[in-house]
């Protein structure tokens, strides 16, 4: 069993789908933080919703989703092909989006907060999980902290600013700092991330990590490849849950 727990935020705390397409596709075209709006979601093109919702369980941070806004994204059949169409878009143009969604965001957290704040849905199941939860319980994610503490704040979970690691694109660094905080060893450590690499990164370093499907389905081809590779897999909230209450050896280490 482990003896600290973190948890990605996205695909596995909240589902934020909404939110990232709104601001992914405001920022695109140079929409005001006043636009912000869950009905403008009606209006956004049919073809990038669907692309948006077929490339995000890919996408690990802001500069991925530029993916989705090309409008000529050849066929995208796993995480390579994915990269692969990534690295074709210039670094300086991924970094000028990143700075500029991220600006964007902070701005409509502030002029539409509550209708950002509707735009995230917590899982359920999960608030038991952090008032429950008798282990150390991060947060480790790729989003911006403040983000994240607005969202858990307004679902009331006390989880304090410390153990928020935000902009974490490399979560085996964040990792690494928790295990030393806690004055355990990396094996006593869990992850419990909605992206494979995430997973596999942690799990190669020395962490116990499971992969979280609930918020993010996976096709069976891709469970039963990873199941293949001995990748702890948690298909929903309850499990995790359950995982956490009582002795349990992640498939993983067995």
């Amino acid at each position: 069993m482990p003896q600290v727990v973190c948890l990605d935020f996205e695909g596995v705390i909240c589902d934020s789908f909404t939110e990232c397409l709104l601001v992914a596709w405001n920022c695109a075209h140079d929409g005001s933080p006043t636009s912000f709006s869950l009905k403008a979601v009606e209006g956004l093109p049919a073809a990038f919703v669907e692309r948006f919702r077929r490339l995000r369980p890919y996408a690990r941070h802001l500069g991925h989703f530029l993916v989705a806004l090309l409008e000529d994204v050849p066929p995208i059949q796993n995480q390579e092909d994915f990269e692969t169409v990534y690295r074709r878009i210039p670094e300086a143009q991924v970094e000028a989006f990143a700075r500029k969604i991220t600006t964007y965001r902070k701005q409509v957290r502030r002029a539409r907060r509550a209708e950002w704040l509707a735009a995230h849905h917590i899982y359920t199941g999960i608030a038991q999980i952090f008032t429950r939860c008798a282990l150390p319980l991060y947060v480790v994610t790729a989003r911006d902290r403040t983000s994240v503490r607005a969202v858990l704040n307004a679902a009331r979970f006390c989880v304090p600013a410390e153990c928020i690691y935000g902009d974490e694109r490399a979560k085996v660094q964040a990792l690494a700092h928790i295990w030393r905080r806690e004055r355990v060893q990396p094996q006593d450590v869990l992850l419990v991330d909605d992206h494979l690499f995430n997973v596999l990164s942690a799990r190669e370093a020395g962490y116990q990590a499971a992969w979280a499907l609930w918020g993010c389905p996976q096709g069976e081809a891709k469970i039963d490849e990873a199941h293949g590779q001995g990748i702890a897999i948690l298909h929903s909230v309850e499990e995790l849950s359950r995982l956490l209450q009582q002795p349990y050896v992640l498939p993983s280490l067995m």
